[in-house]
């Protein structure tokens, strides 16, 4: 099985997808990556980190050869 999917307008890497999203009433899936960018503040020992997740949607009316792959995707994963 390929380490990457094919979608209409980029490769994308599936070792970074942390979650895929079914959306059943669209229909579409969303794929959410796994971040690397992390930021934060600190004042006097408190503070805060955050982290964005960065997310690709396919429908399947707009994107239909992305939502192929994915659907493709899915369907080869072993159980």
């Amino acid at each position: 099985m390929s380490r990457f999917i094919k979608l209409s307008n980029r490769l994308v890497n599936t070792a970074f997808i942390t979650r895929v999203d079914i959306i059943a009433d669209k229909p579409a899936y969303e794929l959410v990556m796994a971040s690397h960018h992390i930021s934060g503040r600190w004042l006097f020992g408190s503070g805060g980190i955050d982290s964005h997740d960065y997310r690709i949607i396919a429908c399947k009316e707009e994107h239909p050869e992305s939502y192929k792959a994915i659907d493709d995707w899915i369907k080869h994963m072993p159980n």
